[in-house]
């Protein structure tokens, strides 16, 4: 097992010119200057080339460096040095009265026995009128062998203060772009990842989330675990994560959503919104799905969708329906301004809205289903079925006396629900009448448009806010397989436990 130390130098000196008369050229100025190795592990940041504050890995296990300077011309005589290295953070290396030029630096960093290379690595040096500075990052000498995945995982020991460093070939299941998660039961384990000039690409402790395709595909890199407790570490455990991306097309106005999140097999996130299709009118959007073929052929997810991770990366391509006529052509089906689909056009903007649309998922999922109300044997009064009653219904439902929201039911997770798309923030869902549930499957579900109950399609018994007795109200039935025969209401007792999924209006612009 390999003892890891990374080092970074930095190099500064001052100008010497010599006061000579004539002629200027019988002498060549040089430079005095210090090579200040940093062996505290400072984090390299490569967007601005500039060494991070956050102190990352001080790995102990070097005892010697040496280091040697070349010129690269052959005029100047080689100078090594060679130092010893304790706790110390810094190491200085000093070079003097070396001519201007250019040169190679490199440094070996061996082990208590003298001859054991652990560290070593060169970089170019130019010594100029200007300041001199130079970054030298060691890499281990001899890293381990990738060991084989078993299941996505490898399980692994490290001893009280060891580290250990493998290569990981570019192309390796390891990371495909991103970094897995590693856990090893204690918090004395950190890690860090390096591209092949030495740079820290990322660094952490144990179970730090990983970033999605925050590494390069196509380089090997260093993936370094030190130990710095005082106890060894069985089992630790490294597990591999796949990422999923979204890529834009002028299907999705050139934008596409990201999700920076690293996940693991069996895992599940769900598909991302704040994207829309072109604009039709009134705020309303092409209906733009994501699919895992470009052409369209592969699986759908639809916003908000639950995405199951297996074991490989997940990209998703934007897939848009296209509207003929825009002023003129039937928006059912199409993206409301909440992210749902639009299923009712009255065709006037009278009463202060034109268009209905369901919430892109439901409120209240098979998972978690609700009752009517809290209050389930006691006439709320005055509920109707009429398409554009469901707002008020549902107010009427939360103004009845001794009504509470303590245990979620209908129209409380409809009220309380919210969604931000492209930006706002929409939050005037209610609970649907029997009639808007009607619409639902008229023009949505009977028309083949809702989609499956696989992209967030309604399929179950659903709550409306329409009252039929005082201990019943109207619920609709709605079966997920083609061609959706299976469509009708019924009276339910209000304390049985069942779906929802909110509505709202709106007019134009949106609104």
């Amino acid at each position: 097992m390999k003892k890891i130390k990374t080092l970074l130098i930095l190099a500064v000196g001052a100008l010497s010119a010599a006061a000579c008369g004539f002629p200027l050229f019988a002498r060549v100025p040089d430079v005095t200057f210090t090579l200040n190795f940093i062996i505290s592990g400072l984090k390299h940041d490569t967007s601005t080339a500039k060494i991070a504050d956050s102190t990352r890995l001080l790995l102990p296990t070097a005892a010697t460096m040496t280091v040697t300077l070349v010129a690269d011309s052959g005029t100047a005589e080689a100078q090594t040095r060679t130092v010893s290295i304790g706790t110390e953070t810094m190491v200085p290396v000093g070079f003097t009265a070396v001519p201007l030029g250019s040169y190679t630096v490199s440094a070996e960093a061996f082990a208590p026995d003298g001859t054991t290379l652990l560290f070593s690595r060169t970089a170019a040096l130019t010594l100029d009128s200007a300041a001199v500075s130079v970054t030298l990052n060691l890499l281990p000498a001899n890293p381990a062998d990738l060991p084989a995945l078993i299941g996505e995982t490898v399980t692994f020991s490290l001893a009280a203060g060891e580290a250990l460093t493998w290569l990981v070939p570019a192309g390796s299941p390891f990371f495909a772009g991103t970094r897995g998660v590693l856990v090893s039961g204690g918090e004395e384990l950190s890690f860090f990842i390096q591209s092949m000039d030495g740079k820290t690409i990322e660094s952490g402790t144990d179970s730090t989330p990983g970033i999605a395709n925050s590494l390069p595909l196509d380089e090997d890199l260093c993936f370094t675990f030190y130990n710095k407790g005082s106890s060894d570490l069985q089992g630790i455990s490294y597990q591999v994560a796949h990422s999923v991306s979204y890529l834009a097309s002028p299907a999705s106005g050139g934008l596409a959503p990201v999700d920076s999140g690293a996940w693991l097999s069996g895992a599940s996130t769900v598909a991302k919104g704040g994207v829309s299709g072109a604009p039709i009118r009134d705020g309303i959007t092409e209906r733009l799905h994501w699919n895992t073929a470009s052409d369209g052929s592969g699986t759908s997810y639809v916003f908000g969708q639950a995405i199951a991770i297996g074991t490989s990366n997940i990209v998703l391509y934007p897939i848009a329906t296209a509207t003929v006529d825009p002023a003129n052509d039937s928006v059912l089906g199409k993206t409301g301004p909440g992210g749902g689909k639009v299923f009712h056009d009255k065709g006037t903007y009278d009463g202060g809205w034109r268009y209905l649309e369901i919430a892109p998922y439901d409120q209240a999922p098979l998972s978690a289903l609700v009752m009517w109300s809290n209050i389930t044997n006691a006439l709320v009064s005055g509920t109707s079925a009429d398409v554009g009653s469901g707002l008020a219904n549902t107010l009427a439902m939360v103004g009845q006396a001794g009504y509470s929201s303590v245990i979620p039911n209908a129209a409380s997770v409809c009220l309380e629900f919210s969604v931000e798309n492209n930006g706002t923030v929409y939050d005037d869902w209610f609970l649907p009448s029997s009639g808007e549930l009607g619409l639902i499957a008229t023009n949505l579900i009977d028309a083949g448009l809702q989609g499956s109950r696989t992209v967030n399609g309604m399929d179950w018994d659903y709550w409306s806010s329409t009252e039929t007795a005082a201990s019943t109200a109207s619920e609709w039935y709605y079966q997920d397989v083609s061609p959706y025969g299976t469509i009708f209401t019924l009276s339910k007792q209000k304390n049985t436990m069942m779906v929802v999924r909110a509505v709202r209006t709106f007019s134009n612009a949106g609104l």
